[in-house]
């Protein structure tokens, strides 16, 4: 394969480049119109509809004015104000309506695509290779959840943002006038960070993609470069860490530990005025802290890391193959270091960064494409504690990567003439049917709360939090018996949940069974 030798020749206003563009966001407007339509879902709940914050227009002057840097936002997800300013946005040009905003992300979703083959343009100069790279990204199965569930929209602006700061850095090296293009690339980074944390892995894709590159930067020059990033992330941390984050029913996310813990710290930064009224508080709003099911079990620090591995080993098999997808996980704990899954997931491991490594001079935006998935992984791997281990969300970014290694061989690096090039050409469109097949299967979990849970629980039975969200839902919906035996069984997976327990026994007071709830509520264990 060709390393990039020279700047991508296409200009942006080629009718080559109109093309791919329009073409990856129609792509993405196609698969997605017909869910449009859809309800309100999981956390749109609470971090959309119950945001007072988010109905004021006068909300968005306050996320654009720069004293937010020194003050908590009253609402849920200050930490993310750009998107924050997205949903205000669409709330202040289209109205506030679940279909104009779902409509919005899917546009987010159809730029981030075009950004990502702009950046395969780049390294490669090669147009088949970046529509191959942009048309996978779209069509990955992993994606619908980020664009059916607005709440969720963080990670498409992250990502969107992140693949523009690391494009205008390879910019940079080639101009001859890189400093405006340098602090370009700072403020895509500084905008990613304030979409959502995850975007902290670009300061690690940024010797990935430097590595496809031909001739490389000196590295010298490549450091200070790369401290500059290092610093933004530093100062991002101190805004992120006293602002409120995700926190579920089994309490805040590290962040809003970390701000408990040492409050002297983070003194300048002043608490919401009553401006606007506190968001309510509801289910899964981090209220009540109910220790998780498989909390006793990560007390022993070997078994913990042993079941992170196996985690991130399930990531990568979903970001390869991604079916069945679920709407929660919950973790299988690992005890053993016998166990077949931990051997699995280290020779999976294994095998993809061998092939990284032998791939490097050979074919080396495949070999940046195998690293880019472990890069973007490592905000999310669980090193730095979170309430959920995993998610699709959480692979968005690290998705990217394997559009990237599959494009990479539209390139022809193991052979030469137009042959090979069109059969890898011809791989990447049957992979792409292949995706957008299975993930055109999967839309209709999103139709309601019901659905998704149920779908859910169809393929693991065992996760707690979606059996009492499937309960609620059909108590919403009418169906009482489905409704108990569904909460009965998230009690039975979950016994140390109170706030299951509360779910239930509101659930019996209103069919007329005081006693059982009395009863229930009585024997806490």
């Amino acid at each position: 394969m060709r390393a990039l030798r020279a700047p991508a020749r296409a200009s942006v206003y080629a009718p080559t480049t109109r093309a791919l563009i329009f073409g990856l966001i129609a792509a993405a407007f196609a698969l997605y119109a017909r869910t449009f339509a859809y309800p309100p879902l999981w956390d749109d709940h609470f971090y959309v509809e119950g945001q007072t914050f988010l109905r004021d227009p006068r909300a968005l002057a306050a996320v654009l004015n720069p004293r937010q840097f020194l003050r908590i936002l009253p609402t849920a997800n200050a930490a993310r104000p750009v998107w924050l300013f997205s949903v205000l946005l669409d709330r202040a040009l289209l109205g506030w309506s679940f279909w104009a905003l779902r409509a919005s992300s899917t546009l987010w979703y159809g730029v981030g695509a075009a950004l990502l083959a702009a950046l395969v343009w780049e390294l490669t100069t090669d147009a088949a290779a970046a529509a191959a790279a942009g048309f996978l990204f779209v069509a990955h199965p992993l994606h619908a959840e980020v664009v059916e569930i607005v709440s969720f929209r963080a990670d498409t602006l992250a990502f969107l943002f992140g693949v523009l700061a690391l494009l205008l850095h390879l910019r940079a090296w080639r101009s001859e006038h890189p400093k405006p293009l340098r602090l370009a690339a700072l403020a895509a980074f500084g905008l990613a960070l304030l979409s959502k944390e995850s975007a902290a892995a670009v300061v690690v894709l940024l010797p990935v993609v430097d590595s496809v590159a031909c001739p490389a930067p000196p590295w010298r020059t490549r450091a200070r470069v790369y401290a500059a990033f290092v610093l933004l992330l530093a100062a991002y941390l101190y805004y992120r860490t006293p602002r409120a984050g995700y926190e579920s029913s089994a309490g805040p996310d590290v962040f809003t530990e970390l701000a408990q813990r040492e409050p002297a710290l983070f003194g300048p930064v002043s608490q919401p005025s009553d401006d606007w009224a506190r968001a309510p508080v509801g289910l899964g709003s981090g209220r009540h802290r109910d220790p998780r099911p498989w909390d006793q079990d990560f007390s022993a620090p070997r078994t913990h890391l042993r079941t992170l591995v196996v985690v991130q080993g399930s990531n990568l098999l979903r970001l390869f193959w991604p079916w069945p997808l679920q709407g929660d996980y919950a973790p299988k704990t690992v005890r053993r270091w016998l166990d077949p899954r931990l051997a699995a997931t280290l020779a999976g491991w294994m095998v993809l960064l061998g092939l990284a490594a032998a791939m490097r001079r050979r074919a080396p935006l495949l070999s940046a494409g195998l690293l880019w998935i472990p890069a973007a992984l490592l905000p999310v791997s669980g090193i730095v504690a979170m309430r959920n281990l995993t998610a699709d969300r959480y692979l968005y970014f690290a998705s990217a990567g394997v559009c990237l290694a599959l494009s990479a061989l539209v390139t022809a690096p193991f052979g030469r003439g137009t042959r090979a090039r069109r059969a890898a050409f011809i791989l990447c469109g049957v992979v792409a049917a292949f995706w957008i097949e299975l993930g055109q299967m999967r839309l209709p979990d999103f139709r309601s709360d019901a659905a998704y849970f149920a779908a859910t629980i169809a393929v693991d039975p065992d996760v707690p939090r979606a059996r009492c969200n499937l309960g609620l839902a059909e108590w919403r919906e009418g169906r009482l018996d489905a409704a108990e035996t569904d909460l009965r069984a998230a009690l039975t997976l979950w016994p140390q949940s109170r706030q299951v327990r509360a779910n239930l026994a509101d659930l019996l007071q209103s069919r007329g069974r005081a006693d059982e709830a009395r009863a229930l509520l009585n024997a806490v264990p």
